[in-house]
């Protein structure tokens, strides 16, 4: 009995590890350069005092979020149309000014993966979507102190990678806005360790916006 019940287990375990007849075999991930790539400010997701005492009233700018845009094509199993791709992990690096002219720029990256995106369904199905970085404001601060947090026009470019299946889907692909800042960086500046000011970017869901734009990004 225990034999017959470890062999149900066992082809469940196998079932549930295959992808559907609608899921992506072969993956191909391409960065948009064509739309702006800037830094967006936004607006807070509740408003009024907050409780309890000792909290800061210095003003300081609220989250802050950066949009990379990418073209999805991919492709079924026996190059049948594919409906969804069932995750994609994408390793994105944005590139920001100090807080000078003079300072070093700071890089902040973050690994996100992404479920059950949906594709179109054709040969190949293609969509486009965004990997979305939000900056909290506390390490908006501590790259632009003076301005309070405030990193309107500091976007210097961004890098991309991506993995299908625990392999690579895309060349690694930057775009660096200002030749000058281009000809100053390493080749695949991305790879390498550069300051990042002790501050850090968050996905959606590690953010309170997740309630409300959730939607805008797969799962």
């Amino acid at each position: 009995m225990k034999r017959v019940l470890l062999s149900i287990f066992a082809a469940a375990l196998c079932g549930s590890m295959t992808a559907s007849a609608t899921d992506a075999a072969k993956v191909k991930v391409t960065l948009q350069t064509k739309g702006a790539l800037k830094i967006e400010r936004l607006a807070q997701p509740q408003t009024g005092p907050f409780p309890g005492e000792g909290m800061s009233t210095q003003p300081v700018v609220g989250w802050q979020l950066v949009n990379i845009p990418v073209k999805i094509e991919a492709m079924g199993k026996n190059d049948k149309p594919a409906y969804f791709v069932n995750a994609l992990t994408f390793k994105a690096h944005l590139l920001i000014a100090g807080e000078t002219k003079d300072s070093k720029p700071v890089m902040v990256s973050k690994d996100i993966t992404y479920v059950d995106i949906p594709v179109s369904g054709n040969d190949p199905a293609k969509t486009e979507m965004s990997v979305g970085l939000f900056i909290p404001p506390s390490s908006a601060v501590r790259i632009n102190e003076k301005g309070k947090g405030d990193l309107k026009g500091k976007l210097l470019g961004v890098a991309l990678e991506a993995e299908f299946n625990g392999k690579a889907c895309m060349k690694p692909t930057d775009h660096v806005f200002d030749n000058s800042v281009k000809k100053k960086l390493a080749d695949e500046w991305w790879s390498k360790s550069m300051n990042d000011g002790g501050a850090v970017v968050c996905s959606i869901d590690e953010t309170p916006y997740a309630a409300y734009a959730g939607n805008f990004y797969p799962a």
